[in-house]
């Protein structure tokens, strides 16, 4: 078989491993036997052990931002961890709730998925999937990045002997001067940010894979309406197979429309709301640290939103592009009244455009990143007005 053959599972699977470590196994099928449902239920102890030492994070936050909300250096340092983790747990929660949905979504897309050598050649399938692997790449190096700064920081702030911070800002009901204290309660704080990277990005990248499956569907539906218009002897039950196809992807389209939206709507709301408050302290940090440390937190949650933006446009390019296959072929030159008659329907369907949104508030496509930068920006003009009066 072609080394370049690919199954649907393959734009999906990294995602589902690395869930896999923390417990959670979303495409788990019902236990057939007992070894089986002995598993599952080992999965299901881990990963509410996983979740419960997650949230101890956001409640020791709490009690620090309320233990010192005079004090705006801390609250600046508090806010964006204590916003963003939140949010992350939740887009989760409610991926993990709907998990039947997900399960029928790539059911949906595993029965459309190109399963042909030659098809998959003809229709690039291996750029869409190159385009994906660039993005989950990515966010491995963005993990790695992040890593190595909190693992450097704890090693030089270890080396003082006063004056030590934590990686990151928290209440702690023990004195952290002494070493060993130091050093569990930095371990502790690392264990956290690994569990909120290990639910962060695998929500993204599932969503990402969904939205670049649907896309490369809409092309190869395209390519496949272009070839058929174009010969003469197209048969009214072959159009009729494409017009099916064009109905399950739009269907496809609202179930994910469905699951993801209060998820993308949130993921906007807080990014705007982060952004903002990182961008202002980083224009006010006292010293190099800080300013890297908003400028990386700034970056993270930006490399959250753009792949997300990108992936979404291509649902609308590509499914945009029916309606220029159908124009650009010699459909007019058929002789086959039926399938004239039909012609105007496909159309009239391909005109409107398939798209995903934030709970119908606003349609996600790149021009979203400029509007959540415009929106950051306003709220932090507005957060520097109140601030300095």
């Amino acid at each position: 078989m072609d080394q370049n053959f690919l199954n649907c599972e393959d734009f999906y699977k990294l995602p589902m491993k690395v869930l896999k470590v923390i417990g959670c196994d979303l495409l788990a099928r019902i236990p057939s036997n007992k070894r089986e449902k002995n598993r599952k239920n080992v999965m299901k102890l881990i990963f509410w052990i996983v979740m419960i030492v997650h949230s101890t994070g956001s409640i020791l936050q709490t009690i620090h931002l309320i233990l010192n909300i005079n004090d705006q250096k801390i609250v600046a340092k508090v806010l964006p961890t204590l916003i963003h983790v939140p949010e992350v747990t939740f887009k989760f929660l409610v991926l993990y709730k709907n998990r039947q949905k997900l399960r029928e979504i790539f059911i949906i897309l595993e029965n459309l998925f190109p399963k042909d050598n030659q098809e998959q050649k003809e229709n690039e399938i291996v750029n869409f999937y190159s385009s994906l692997m660039k993005y989950q790449k990515g966010c491995i190096g963005i993990s790695v990045l992040l890593f190595s700064g909190l693992f450097f920081k704890t090693i030089s702030e270890s080396m003082k002997t006063e004056d030590r911070e934590l990686l990151i800002e928290m209440w702690m009901p023990f004195d952290t001067s002494n070493d060993a204290i130091y050093l569990a309660t930095c371990f502790h704080i690392l264990i956290l940010t690994s569990i909120s990277t290990f639910i962060a990005y695998p929500v993204n990248l599932i969503f990402c894979s969904i939205t670049s499956l649907i896309s490369l569907l809409f092309h190869t539906l395209k390519n496949d309406i272009k070839k058929a218009l174009n010969n003469s002897g197209l048969r009214v039950n072959e159009l009729k197979v494409l017009i099916n196809r064009h109905n399950e992807l739009i269907d496809l389209v609202k179930k994910v429309q469905s699951l993801f939206s209060i998820i993308l709507l949130s993921m906007f709301v807080v990014s705007s709301m982060v952004i903002c408050v990182t961008g202002y302290e980083t224009l006010i940090a006292t010293n190099m640290t800080d300013s890297i440390m908003f400028s990386q937190f700034s970056f993270v949650v930006l490399y959250d939103i753009i792949p997300v933006c990108y992936f979404c446009h291509k649902i609308i390019d590509t499914s945009e592009s029916l309606i220029e296959a159908i124009n650009e072929s010699n459909w007019y030159e058929i002789k086959d009244a039926k399938i004239r008659k039909m012609i105007p329907f496909m159309i009239q369907k391909a005109q409107k455009i398939s798209y995903l949104s934030g709970n119908g508030f606003v349609i996600i496509s790149r021009s979203t990143i400029s509007s959540i930068l415009t929106s950051s920006y306003s709220y932090m003009a507005m957060l520097r007005h109140l601030l300095e009066k």
